[in-house]
């Protein structure tokens, strides 16, 4: 089940310029959930835009995802509008040029010889039933752990909670963890409260029902979707 929101109203503000003061860079290094395991359906090219960017996502002859470049390094043509898989590459809509899971140009019909061209991507992992990218310098230095909640019966589907919001991803992931804000800034009833040199939490219903958690544990896996579509 998705959910739509909208924050667009802030576009009407001003802009903060003690922004200036704390300089983020464009895209925070590290892990993405771009899109789910089944909307990339074998055969089939899927278009992305991320990271101020359009991409496409297919996958290959063996089944893994792939996410590249969405634009044919020839005479730019979009591959996601009118691309096709086929046998594993994606295949130019423009003059039939063909690309492998790799980036790599595998055939360029009527040309003397296969040009050494390539689609730009990203590192791809697959798990917990979502395709992920890694934004960043070089091969990633650690892993995304995976769900396993999203395999248990004992857990109830998971929900993509969608948004529009002018502010920067970090701020958002910064902002998400950061209980203690909550009840100042945004009216929350309960919020944490310390407890004999301890933070304490209002006692949560009985676990053992399902999409009831355990301490610890996530009712639903986290899979919020306001990261850094751009």
């Amino acid at each position: 089940m998705r959910l739509w929101r909208s924050h667009d109203t802030v576009a009407a503000l001003p802009r903060d310029p003690r922004a200036d003061e704390y300089p983020m860079p464009i895209v925070p290094y590290g892990w993405y959930a771009v899109l789910r395991s089944g909307e990339l359906r074998p055969g089939k090219v899927v278009s992305l835009h991320y990271f101020g960017k359009a991409l496409i996502a297919f996958r290959g002859t063996d089944g893994r995802a792939t996410v590249r470049d969405a634009h044919c390094p020839h005479y730019g043509a979009h591959l996601g509008a009118g691309g096709k898989v086929v046998d594993g590459t994606v295949v130019c809509p423009f003059h039939g040029w063909r690309f492998g899971a790799d980036g790599k140009c595998v055939e360029a019909p009527f040309a003397a010889r296969t040009p050494k061209v390539s689609l730009g991507g990203f590192p791809v992992r697959e798990h917990s039933g979502l395709v992920f990218v890694y934004a960043g310098p070089g091969e990633p230095s650690w892993e995304v752990p995976e769900i396993p909640e999203t395999g248990s019966r004992d857990f109830a589907a998971p929900i993509d909670d969608i948004c529009r919001a002018r502010i920067h991803v970090q701020e958002m992931r910064e902002n998400i963890v950061d209980e203690s804000h909550f009840h100042f800034i945004h009216g929350q009833s309960e919020p944490p409260y310390r407890s004999g040199g301890r933070t304490a939490r209002t006692p949560r219903p009985a676990a053992g029902s399902r999409g009831v958690s355990s301490p610890g544990t996530s009712t639903t896996p986290s899979t919020r979707s306001c990261t850094a579509r751009a």
